[in-house]
């Protein structure tokens, strides 16, 4: 049964705590489970990602045709 699984919280409760410390930490450890590479908009450069790896490794870049491309940040 899917309620022995773990701690089960009903829905209303879920959407009462979305922009709360709690709702964030949640959101948190959700992404943070899913597989890797992890992507994040790269801080000031409009367009760009940084691709995470498991190992750590941030590489800044852009999809093109569906592939990512790591390209070398301005500098300014």
């Amino acid at each position: 049964m899917l309620r022995n699984a773990g701690k089960a919280m009903p829905l209303s409760a879920c959407i009462r705590t979305i922009d709360s410390t709690e709702g964030r930490k949640r959101l948190g450890g959700h992404l943070n489970s899913l597989p890797y590479p992890h992507y994040e908009p790269a801080r000031g450069s409009a367009g760009l990602l940084v691709r995470i790896e498991a190992s750590g490794k941030r590489t800044t870049g852009k999809f093109v045709s569906r592939e990512f491309q790591p390209v070398r940040p301005v500098d300014k």
